[in-house]
């Protein structure tokens, strides 16, 4: 069952979902629009590869929410990878776009689509940097906060969602190649933990929980 974490989210306005097209997007934004909530969808093409363009012309094909997803492209905030590496340029860039929403269109709530299954993997990489820490389940950059209400659903339970719903979404096609870390992490390392170590999700379930 999904879990969101309701009083954690401040609705003083509409709620802006950052939809990538995918799965776990798709499957939070269907579930807030159907409880009542001021939902519209922000999207933002990394136009990286041609499947970019589908995922986009996927979110415009959406009809929830209040308003049209708010689509921003890397044309207009371009990636400056030799300095960051490809995962730290998209991240400043679909940044520095929601603060332009909250400049020019008073957009200031965002919800992030992480989940149980993204704080584990994230967990585990801050124990091989010697750092115990949890994704929050709020940040606050400049006017805007992000929200991650989902933070104790597992993936599993999202996808179950999305089938349950019969939900169109584009398969990121980078999603299952293991050399970037967190992709070793979730493709490799978990499936050999998990047999062994069967409470790594209890415990950072529990992690979650306290913050």
């Amino acid at each position: 069952m999904i879990q969101f974490c309701s009083k954690l989210v401040k609705n003083n306005g509409p709620l802006f979902v950052c939809c990538s097209g995918g799965k776990d997007s798709i499957a939070v934004g269907h579930f807030l629009s159907r409880q009542n909530k001021e939902v519209a969808l922000f999207h933002f093409n990394h136009k990286l590869r041609p499947q970019n363009d589908e995922m986009e012309n996927c979110v415009r094909s959406l009809e929830w929410g209040l308003r049209p997803p708010l689509i921003v492209s890397a044309d207009q905030y371009p990636l400056d990878i030799k300095q960051y590496g490809l995962e730290g340029a998209a991240h400043n860039a679909r940044i520095q776009a929601m603060l332009h929403a909250a400049e020019v269109y008073g957009i200031n709530n965002f919800i992030l689509c992480h989940h149980l299954d993204d704080c584990i993997e994230s967990y585990l990489m801050g124990c091989f940097n010697g750092e115990d820490k949890i994704l929050p389940v709020k940040s606050i950059i400049g006017p805007i906060t992000l929200y991650r209400p989902f933070l104790a659903t597992t993936k599993k339970c999202l996808d179950d969602y999305v089938v349950n719903n019969n939900l169109s979404y584009v398969e990121d096609e980078t999603n299952t190649d293991t050399s970037p870390r967190r992709n070793w992490i979730r493709h490799v390392l978990r499936p050999q933990l998990e047999p062994k170590y069967p409470g790594l999700e209890k415990i950072v379930r529990k992690k979650v929980l306290q913050c």
